[in-house]
């Protein structure tokens, strides 16, 4: 198997922006890594795993592929499944002529198997998996047209979907739907993982996120645009003794605030300051910030009782025969000072 499902402990998740992909792609195809081959069969190897598990073995499977490197990877990946004894259809909306050369390789293979291909998802089709190869990671412009209608139609047959490197129509750096998106139930990510796929709309459109690094180990050492966080943070954390104290928590660390997202981070922050605050007040007694607010809890408490029972009692009318003129007067402070000093606590 060339595709790993998840990091550990001590090997953090990099993440690696589309131009960060690009150049660790074109170091491994300067040195001759048959990216595109190793890529078709990780897909190949994921979606029998997948028919394993979720139908039965000997399935049909429908391959869409698109006009570029990502329908090249769907094409080999067809390929490969049908020499497994794979029913496999496969829908082309490209045009051979256009095709980048290992792309054209990918084409020019199946059809030599005598595979055909289909310019729409012919019907009636009954398949068990579909695998998205129309749109990777290049993809910066909305769908539109034909390509919308085919995601549209993939979404519609509600079976499992095998998205490859990233689902069509999702940008790979932001997690944006560029106009609509597969919803896969798996993607398999090529070279490393990008963040389009935890961001954003990347989780509700990526299902399980597998990544075939393809052998590209030597040059994703290099630095990323950031790291997953998931369970190896969590294990990173000393584990808290059972006689527990709240001096004993340590500080906190805020990770957060991408470009023009900060708002999050900086209420946090606040939050916890604002409790510090409060005790360091408490504490020293002099030149308090934050008036004395319990000793008015009480009388601001029974004020409105006695307040809500006369009026249930004796009417509105009856209220202030009830408490009198001065007795009614003195409510009406103190729930003005309540109200003031709740206010200037949350200030």
């Amino acid at each position: 198997m060339l595709f790993r499902s998840t990091g550990t402990p001590n090997s953090p998740i990099r993440l690696y922006t589309t131009a960060g992909v690009r150049a660790i792609e074109a170091a491994a195809l300067a040195q001759g890594l048959p990216l595109m081959a190793r890529a078709g069969v990780a897909a190949a190897d994921l979606a029998e795993s997948i028919l394993t598990s979720e139908a039965a073995p000997g399935s049909r499977v429908l391959v869409v592929a698109g006009p570029g490197n990502n329908g090249g990877d769907a094409l080999v990946c067809a390929s490969e499944l049908r020499r497994r004894f794979y029913r496999v259809s496969v829908v082309f909306t490209g045009g051979a002529a256009r095709l980048p050369e290992d792309a054209a390789a990918a084409l020019r293979d199946w059809q030599a198997g005598g595979g055909d291909t289909h310019s729409d998802i012919p019907a009636p089709g009954q398949w068990d998996l579909v695998i998205d190869g129309l749109f990777g990671i290049g993809l910066a412009r909305p769908l539109e047209g034909r390509h919308a209608s085919l995601v549209g139609h993939i979404n519609a047959l509600g079976l499992p979907v095998l998205a490859l490197d990233i689902p069509s129509g999702l940008h790979s750096d932001t997690g944006a739907v560029l106009g609509c998106a597969v919803r896969a139930s798996h993607t398999l990510t090529f070279i490393a993982r990008k963040p389009g796929l935890y961001t954003l709309d990347g989780p509700d459109h990526a299902g399980t996120v597998h990544c075939a690094t393809l052998g590209t180990e030597a040059w994703t050492e290099q630095a990323p645009c950031g790291y997953l966080l998931d369970a190896g943070v969590r294990a990173a954390l000393p584990p808290r003794p059972a006689n527990f104290h709240k001096g004993m928590a340590g500080d906190v660390a805020i990770i957060g605030g991408a470009a023009g997202m900060v708002g999050a981070a900086l209420f946090f922050g606040d939050a916890l300051l604002t409790p510090a605050v409060t005790v360091l007040s408490a504490i020293e007694g002099l030149n308090t910030a934050t008036p004395a607010f319990e000793p008015l809890t009480v009388p601001l408490a029974l004020g409105v009782l006695i307040g809500l029972f006369a009026a249930q009692r004796f009417g509105t009318a009856g209220v202030g025969r009830f408490f009198g003129p001065i007795t009614l007067l003195w409510f009406v402070v103190l729930f003005v000072l309540g109200i003031y000093q709740i206010g200037r606590a949350h200030v």
